[in-house]
This record gives C-alpha cells, sequence and structure tokens, in this order.
C-alpha cells in the first residue's frame, strides 16, 4: 500500500511497520517527520533514500520513534549525508530500538576503504538503546 501526503489526514493507530520511499518531489526531512506524526505505534521502518536532500535537523522527536522502534533499515546504503542524518537520528532517539540494519550497495560494499569508513563513521554515533546493534549486508538487487 501506497501513502501520499494527501492520505495523512487521519493518524494511522495500527501500523506498525512502514517502507517509505524518499522522491524527487519530497521534502526530506519534513515528509519523513509528517509521516512519523501520523504512525504512533510504528515499530519497523525501512527508509529508502533516492533524493538526498538534507535539511536543517529536526528537534522534535515522535513518539513512535522514542518509545515504539524497534527495528529500523535503510536500504541502499550509500552513506549519503541525509542517510547518515537520518541514521545518527533514529539511533540517538530511539529508546528501544534494537537492530539498526544498513543494506549497503555493491558498489559501496565492493570499495572496501568506503565500506570501512561507513562503519567506522556509523559505529561511533551515539545510541540512546543499549541492545541496539548495528548490521551492515550487501543489497541484493534483482
Amino acid at each position: 500500500m501506497q501513502i501520499y501526503e494527501q492520505d495523512l489526514v487521519f493518524d494511522l493507530q495500527n501500523l506498525v511497520q512502514l517502507e517509505f520511499v524518499t522522491s524527487e518531489s519530497s521534502e526530506g526531512w519534513r515528509d519523513v517527520l509528517k509521516v512519523f506524526r501520523h504512525c504512533p505505534k510504528l515499530q519497523t521502518l525501512v527508509i529508502i533514500d533516492e533524493e538526498e536532500a538534507v535539511l536543517p535537523y529536526p528537534h522534535t522527536v515522535s513518539t513512535c520513534i522514542s518509545l515504539h522502534l524497534k527495528t529500523c533499515c535503510v536500504k541502499d546504503y550509500r552513506g549519503s549525508a541525509f542517510e547518515f542524518q537520518f541514521a545518527e537520528y533514529i539511533m540517538l532517539n530511539a529508546n528501544y530500538l534494537r537492530t539498526m540494519k544498513f543494506l549497503v550497495s555493491s558498489y559501496e560494499c565492493d570499495d572496501l576503504l568506503r565500506r570501512h569508513d561507513m562503519i567506522r563513521d556509523l559505529s561511533s554515533c551515539s545510541k540512546s538503546s543499549d541492545t541496539c546493534t548495528l548490521s551492515f549486508e550487501k543489497s541484493v538487487n534483482f
């Protein structure tokens, strides 16, 4: 099911899993935060960044992130500024996060120095959850 901004006129009270894709028409953080406000019980989030738009760092933390999010996955992670900022925001604010997964594109994964830098940078981020583990896997594209 696809959700568009015009669909967000009410809260999706029972939505616990969501795949979110940024696009050329996306406003980056603004769109992500709009969705979070309407999904108060979100537990699993998969994000795919197709735009690389970077906006000011969000200062608000929605309830779904701070109290409910347990799993977050960034697909085709390339280490863009938005992707890194997003991952840092989630790890810093998701109090019950268990798994932060990064599916790294084949190109990035095969470049050992680049992969090492991405892992080092993400591993250095502060985490609010003591149980959070980082996972790095090679994306499988069909």
